[in-house]
């Protein structure tokens, strides 16, 4: 883990060259890339404290198994889409630096950690090891199985990203789905799901390409949340969008959703209007991803079961301290980068 004084670049192009983007651009760049990044943190925050209560709405929990999407359900893969678009750049920038060897050595101890993190907060709350397989865990094993692809062209990597979300739904169909329903309960696919976030991930890095260009990125964008949204609801019919399976129709309707949604943010962008209260979650996502983790469990621990209203104004507490937080992050300069 990586605490910087300066703002990192929160996502080169692939190929990044200074004479080419203005300082204004690279900035505006960046701004765009931490708004989503944050609007992702922002609902994965909620969605810590208010999703296992059993007075939230069920629009405010992940939709049960074969059961459609509902809005939880986004926050995680947005995520690891936006993750995916920085990935080449970081990649690129890191061999440049100090080669392969020391770029190998920094991606595997930042994933490995994050799994680390991931299984004792699992530990912490008495939960298996192996069957809670949750967010920070599926996300760093994800990384490392998407690593090996980062440096192909960005057409090879979308190929395999397709190709490793096609591998995890054959091995749904020959009896993984039956096992995850019946042992696992991180709700993100196990273990073996880090294969389609992997997927995910390498989908959202064809977009790493045209980062350096807000007007060209809001095109390819919109371009591939329209084709992405349209195979994933068309494979609906055939493979049923769920959350805790990780379906493929699941995987590629959020990738849809999340080309729309970093195309609008561009969009706003382009038109002036910036979420700058967005982009701090997204300058220190695990900081504020971790702390309302803990804020949750607190709470639910001092206030077993609130009704509707409280549960509400307790789940905006903790938004607010973690906002409150990022905030106090960013004005003395401090980035702790996943």
């Amino acid at each position: 883990m990586d605490i910087a004084g300066n703002r990192p670049d929160a996502g080169s192009a692939e190929n990044p060259s200074p004479a080419q983007v203005s300082h204004s651009s690279e900035s505006r760049r960046i701004q765009a890339v931490d708004v989503f990044r944050g609007m992702a943190v922002a609902v994965m925050v909620v969605a810590n404290y208010l999703e296992p209560l059993t007075v939230t709405p069920g629009w405010l929990q992940h939709a049960q198994p074969l059961s459609g999407l509902n809005f939880l359900d986004i926050g995680f893969p947005f995520f690891v889409f936006i993750s995916g678009m920085l990935l080449p750049g970081s990649l690129a920038r890191r061999l440049a630096l100090g080669g392969w060897r020391k770029t190998l050595f920094h991606f595997l101890k930042r994933n490995l950690l994050l799994i680390a993190f991931g299984i004792a907060g699992t530990l912490l709350l008495r939960g298996h090891p192996l069957r809670d397989w949750g967010v920070l865990q599926a996300f760093g094993l994800a990384g490392l199985v998407a690593l090996p692809f980062a440096r192909l062209r960005p057409g090879a990597r979308f190929a395999a990203g397709l190709v490793l979300i096609t591998a995890y739904q054959v091995m749904l169909s020959l009896g993984y789905a039956e096992w995850l329903l019946g042992h696992e309960h991180g709700d993100l696919g196990g273990i073996a799901g880090c294969i389609a976030w992997a997927g995910v991930m390498l989908i959202g890095s064809f977009l790493s390409r045209h980062l350096s260009d807000l007007r060209q990125s809001l095109v390819w964008s919109a371009s591939l949340a329209l084709a992405l949204g349209i195979a994933g609801f068309a494979l609906h019919y055939v493979v049923p969008v769920t959350k805790p399976l990780v379906t493929a129709s699941y995987a590629l309707v959020c990738c849809g959703l999340a080309a729309a949604g970093f195309a609008l943010v561009l969009g706003l962008d382009i038109a002036g209007i910036r979420l700058a209260h967005f982009a701090l979650f997204g300058a220190n996502p695990l900081v504020c991803y971790m702390l309302s983790g803990v804020l949750a469990e607190g709470l639910r621990s001092l206030v077993p079961e609130p009704t509707l209203l409280p549960a509400l104004a307790l789940a905006s507490l903790i938004y607010l301290v973690c906002f409150l937080c990022a905030l106090f992050l960013r004005r003395r300069g401090i980035f702790v980068k996943l």
